[in-house]
């Protein structure tokens, strides 16, 4: 199981931490803003700005593979359960709000013929993992939204394509 590590000076990084949390994927993070209230019991907390506690916790994880697991496993069951209205209305704002309001912007500007792409996910199609459900629903939201709009511009001309991209090598998810 991928360790992912949430080095953080101050806020801005619980959504990190939260997303990799649903992962099921064992969270080090920095003791500080909202991440100790996220990450909770179900992560390894280190003190902000220190190398020294992160490598070790680091390597820690590193060599003890089935922690690692339960770890990812008790954090994937804390993350719905952590997951507040706010982070909720946060990813629905960013991969479906913000997308059907440009789209509605561009409908202005865009000739008969044009095309609409959006960016969705395989999760959008099938959730091959537990605790994306979340997301898997905000991408189910861009699918529908396409075929919906692919009806409804069809008088016009206009395209409208889901791109659906599968896994991806990033630091939120890495290959291994």
């Amino acid at each position: 199981s991928a360790i992912v590590v949430v080095p953080s000076l101050g806020e801005g990084f619980g959504m990190v931490a939260l997303e990799a949390m649903e992962r099921g994927r064992p969270v080090i993070a920095s003791r500080v803003g909202g991440l100790p209230e996220i990450v909770g019991d179900t992560g390894v907390l280190v003190p902000s700005g220190e190398v020294e506690p992160l490598r070790a916790a680091i390597v820690e994880l590193a060599r003890d593979l089935p922690r690692a697991v339960e770890v990812g496993r008790a954090a994937r069951q804390r993350a719905l359960a952590e997951f507040s209205e706010a982070d909720f209305d946060r990813s629905f704002d960013v991969n479906v709000k913000s997308m059907f309001l440009v789209t509605k912007k561009a409908l202005t500007r865009l000739p008969d013929g044009g095309r609409v792409i959006n960016i969705g996910s395989m999760v959008g199609e099938r959730v091959p993992f537990p605790g994306a459900s979340v997301y898997a629903a905000t991408k189910f939201a861009v699918a529908g939204f396409t075929r919906a709009w692919a009806r409804e511009l069809a008088p016009r001309q206009i395209t409208v394509n889901d791109v659906q991209p599968g896994p991806i090598d990033t630091d939120m998810n890495p290959a291994d």
